[in-house]
């Protein structure tokens, strides 16, 4: 979103912990399934997990608090009561992954934990309940630490149990809840779509049939309606042009999709959908409290080797997507939390049950996925799913221009949707709320960047102190440098070498436009939000055929 300022906000740290938990744990419940409940893997492979948990959350918590040596009185205590807690964690996860042999699982991973963590840690550490010099520590703590695992074990029985029954008792409803790809119709809003609009039905014909999709033209004037209908699909050639949510509505009415099918795939003209996304992203179905399922954008990346202005952009969104996905979304949508702000209207599949209580069309809006968003928020309808294997290839903003003009739909359009819907109390507006209002500082603050950078210059001051009326804090160039350009392009290499596109370096140079642009957008949309209205028109970026840019 707005400004590298979020990699330093409370969400964006809050949602990284989120997402390395649910990769946890989720790891864990793919151990359980594969290694085979009560066998002999099992139990290894549920003391190995234990012992990973507790070694791998107790040296996170000692080095984020720069705990090197414990020589105060009442630290070295207060190390090994958090030992304690972790060991109590590493045995449930130990546990959930045998549910046969649980506490057997639990005393083994408390065991092997502690006698590793002295053996590694202890003198390095510096800490005396952990040094294997001092015996009665030593017996004490591998004392507690079986006595946790134990009564963590014990637990982590109690929830396998427990689940087993609730599974049983919702095998009928799941079977009626999962959907398969067959009872997924496609839909496409198009207008002028000519150039991508063959590539995106082809992908999609990798995995569904022809009569599975259905195209909304909207007040094309080229050859949408003409390509569409020689691949043998649904081709609505709506005039005149009324508007992306409009389009939809028509085309699911006309064609009478809720009736018809179980699951909508809602995706953009531009997109090319990888073969296995169906597939992947249908089993989130099997969950009937399942509403929505997303999937994972990837933008387009043409091979080249000079870097060109055109893609700009594109290598901006690779970075954003990367960064969004990966740290923030990926940990809004476990389902323990399940507070996702946006379902993406470019790619995600709906239940028809669902869409049947949202009002798509809504007049005034500009854009209808946010507001189809809440509207599953307010209305309880059920939890949205990501599926960060199911890939959808899109084609960005070819120029600058084009950049702006995406960006005040989407900003508006969020704006738009937070004044409809207000606040309710929900741990979903608490935390879109925050999100917002970080964002919202962020921008702010990186927009003042230049003044203050001319301040300092103008008036040789070192620095300019900011009151926060709690606190004052004192901003040098120096900050400035490195919050603004070191810390943002530090992150820039990291997504190049993840994405292996030594190109991104380059382009990485000159996103602090693109940030800066961004930054007065979203501010800008703010006040518009009150005041502009939808007209339901809507005009297409420039496209180019995905096989043109090389």
């Amino acid at each position: 979103m707005v400004g590298i300022f979020q990699l330093l906000g409370v969400s964006f740290l809050f949602w990284t912990v989120v997402g390395c938990i649910r990769f946890i744990f989720e790891r864990i419940e793919a151990l359980r399934k594969l290694s085979g409940e009560g066998s002999t893997v099992a139990l290894l492979l549920a003391a190995l997990c234990g012992v990973g948990v507790s070694l791998g959350i107790f040296v996170v918590i000692l080095s984020l608090f720069n705990i090197t040596r414990v020589t105060e009185p009442g630290v070295g205590l207060a190390v090994f009561v958090l030992w304690v807690g972790c060991a109590g964690l590493g045995a449930y996860a130990s546990g959930r992954i045998d549910a046969r042999l649980p506490k057997i699982a639990g005393l083994l991973s408390g065991l092997i934990s502690f006698v590793v963590l002295v053996l590694s840690l202890g003198r390095a550490l510096g800490v005396p309940a952990l040094a294997t010099d001092t015996p009665l520590s030593f017996a004490i703590g591998l004392g507690l630490s079986l006595c946790i695992g134990f009564f963590a074990a014990v637990i982590a029985r109690h929830v396998n149990a427990r689940e087993e029954k609730q599974l049983l008792a919702l095998r009928a409803h799941v079977d009626a809840a999962r959907i398969t790809k067959d009872e997924i119709a496609v839909l496409i809003a198009a207008h002028n779509e000519e150039v991508s609009i063959s590539a995106t039905i082809e992908s999609l014909l990798q995995s569904v049939r022809p009569d599975q999709i259905y195209i909304g033209s909207d007040g094309s004037k080229d050859k949408t309606v003409e390509i569409a209908r020689s691949y043998g699909v649904h081709a609505d050639d709506i005039q005149p042009n009324r508007g992306k949510a409009s389009a939809l509505t028509y085309v699911i009415e006309e064609n009478e999709l809720l009736t018809k099918y179980k699951g909508v795939f809602l995706i953009d003209a531009d997109i090319k959908v990888d073969p296995l996304f169906i597939e992947r992203a249908a089993k989130h179905f099997d969950d009937p409290e399942v509403a929505a399922v997303s999937g994972y954008f990837v933008a387009i990346w043409p091979a080249h080797i000079i870097p060109r202005l055109e893609l700009l952009v594109t290598a901006y969104r690779v970075r954003l997507w990367r960064i969004l996905q990966f740290f923030v979304r990926y940990g809004q949508t476990w389902k323990y939390l399940n507070v996702s702000p946006i379902i993406p209207g470019g790619g995600s599949i709906y239940r028809t049950s669902v869409l049947k209580h949202i009002q798509i069309n809504t007049p005034g809006l500009v854009i209808e996925d946010f507001n189809m968003t809440f509207e599953v928020r307010h209305k309880n309808l059920g939890r949205v799913s990501f599926e960060p294997r199911a890939y959808l290839y899109d084609q960005e903003p070819y120029s600058v221009k084009d950049f702006v003009h995406q960006i005040k739909r989407w900003y508006l359009g969020y704006f738009q949707t937070m004044r409809r819907h207000g606040f309710w109390f929900s741990w979903f507006c608490f935390f879109t709320y925050l999100f917002t209002f970080e964002m919202l500082v962020s921008a702010i603050v990186f927009l003042l960047t230049p003044l203050m950078v001319l301040e300092l210059i103008l008036s040789g001051r070192d620095s300019i102190v900011v009151d926060f009326v709690v606190w004052g804090y004192p901003i040098t160039l120096l900050t400035i440098v490195l919050a603004i350009f070191v810390v943002d392009y530090i992150v820039t290499i990291g997504v190049a070498i993840v994405e292996k596109k030594p190109l991104m370096l380059v382009y990485g140079v000159l996103f602090y436009p693109l940030r800066f642009i961004e930054s007065a957008v979203f501010l800008w949309m703010l006040p518009q939000a009150f005041r502009a209205k939808s007209t339901g028109s809507w005009v297409s970026p420039k496209r180019v055929m995905f096989e043109d840019k090389k």
